[in-house]
């Protein structure tokens, strides 16, 4: 899959006037990034940022697995919160399998407007993915909520259910305690146009 990267040093208003090509694949903003691999926990979700530069149809979503365990991981996208985090959901793609190595995705239609969108991975199962490192120091969740510092990708627990169905409108404040926590380093879910 041919993955798009923009130069760190460009500032958030030219990143969002970039072009989508049809056929590449898209991920969350590199800034700081590196690419590296994640063991997932069974029954956790992860919420990473995704800015969409102009109005677009996604075409595909999709994960890498580089160790594979039986079970499925749940795909889909929400709104960005007036706060900055995630907000209702945009839409529940389906799932993919954990049980075999290499690209896994899904065909999708979703016309997205511009701006920022959470994109999330429920695992059901403890497999190792291509992720993301870095996200956390890097990456300004100032540029989703006009606040300072902060960690924009989340990690959140014991959330099986989430595997058969997303909820309607996530409230990360509402999802309790312990098992909320705040990631330097998330699964790379990727959105071919």
């Amino acid at each position: 899959m041919p993955i798009h990267t923009v130069d760190p040093q460009l500032p958030d208003w030219m990143f969002m006037q970039m072009p989508l090509v049809s056929g590449r694949f898209y991920t969350a903003p590199p800034w700081g990034n590196t690419i590296t691999t994640l063991p997932v926990l069974a029954n956790s979700a992860f919420l990473v940022p995704f800015g969409n530069p102009r109005p677009v149809t996604w075409a595909t979503i999709a994960i890498e697995v580089t160790s594979a365990v039986a079970g499925n991981c749940m795909l889909g996208a929400y709104y960005l919160g007036s706060d900055g985090y995630p907000g209702t959901l945009l839409k529940q793609f389906g799932t993919v399998s954990t049980g075999g190595t290499g690209a896994q995705s899904l065909t999708i239609t979703q016309f997205v407007p511009q701006g920022w969108w959470w994109l999330v991975a429920a695992f059901s199962a403890a497999a190792t993915v291509r992720a993301l490192s870095g996200l956390g120091g890097e990456f300004p969740l100032s540029a989703l909520n006009g606040t300072e510092g902060g960690t924009p990708g989340f990690r959140i627990t014991g959330v099986g259910d989430w595997v058969t169905a997303l909820p309607y409108r996530l409230s990360l404040s509402a999802t309790g305690g312990t098992n909320l926590s705040m990631q330097g380093t998330a699964p790379r879910v990727l959105i071919g146009i």
